[in-house]
């Protein structure tokens, strides 16, 4: 029983240390402007040049706004950088609450 516990404490020992990731989050966001074809395309291609995000899902929820959901890493970006990226390139967004 004595050799079990010295193993499984060996073994313990040599498991490198991982650190724990961020926790993940989703967030929908509310974009505007979007007046052709190329806009969804360009928003989801902004949002996923900030680092930790991923476009999980769009759709249109008016004729000329989509939402967005999007997971990504809180310690790594706010949802208010997700919407500082979309109006810096012209669509306006704010967070669906």
């Amino acid at each position: 029983m004595r050799t079990a516990f010295v193993v499984a404490g060996l073994v313990m020992a040599a498991v490198p240390f991982t650190p724990l990731r961020a926790d993940e989050r989703t967030a929908r966001i509310e974009v505007g402007n979007i007046y052709c074809a190329s806009c969804p395309y360009i928003v989801r291609s902004v949002l996923e040049q900030v680092p930790g995000v991923a476009v999980q899902k769009m759709a249109y929820v008016g004729d000329t706004t989509i939402e967005v959901m999007v997971r990504y890493e809180d310690e790594t970006v706010s949802v208010e950088d997700l919407v500082a990226a979309t109006d810096g390139v012209g669509f306006p967004a704010r967070p669906v609450r």
